[in-house]
């Protein structure tokens, strides 16, 4: 004998799984974590500010929705007194103030390339436009615009059609 008792027996048990409650407390976890590094995530991206990009591009999208949702013509322009652009429609004029830190500069250039300067190792367009007109249709003039944050310059080029930035070509 094996030393075992007679009245004992040995009960095979089959392969042990997970129940439900342990699978829907695990993705509940789960969901709650995901919520949290989310939320935290989103509350860095907010907290950052503004890039030069981000202000000029959010300026022509509020100008060019209000010359479509107005049917009307909106010229903006930059105001680098006042670090405001400056939107001048048939009904009025308003101004969109820049708060980015530090200094910059905003400025609209023909859709051509004008003359280059180079100015502290950076190639600066000088040929400007005053202004650029938003058009009832949802079309801009041609145009590209300069942004200036120190001694770094960047050129955006962007589309008649849409008023959306075009990708560089390289």
């Amino acid at each position: 004998m094996s030393g075992r008792h007679p009245s004992m027996s040995v009960v095979q048990r089959g392969a042990r799984a997970f129940t439900l409650l342990e699978i829907l407390v695990t993705l509940a976890l789960i969901a709650i974590l995901s919520a949290l590094v989310v939320g935290g995530a989103t509350a860095l991206v907010r907290d950052r500010p503004a890039t030069g990009e981000e202000v000029l591009r959010s300026v022509i999208d509020k100008t060019r929705l209000r010359a479509v949702q107005h049917f009307e013509e909106i010229r903006l322009s930059y105001d680098a007194q006042d670090r405001a652009f400056v939107a001048t429609a048939p009904d009025g004029t308003w101004k969109t103030p820049v708060t980015i830190p530090g200094k910059v500069e905003f400025s609209f250039l023909p859709a051509s390339q004008g003359s280059l300067v180079l100015l502290g190792g950076d190639i600066v367009e000088t040929s400007g436009m005053p202004y650029v007109t938003f058009y009832r249709d949802g079309g801009c003039s041609p145009f590209r615009a300069q942004i200036k944050m120190g001694t770094d310059a960047q050129v955006i080029t962007f589309d008649p059609w849409t008023c959306a930035p075009m990708p560089e070509s390289k």
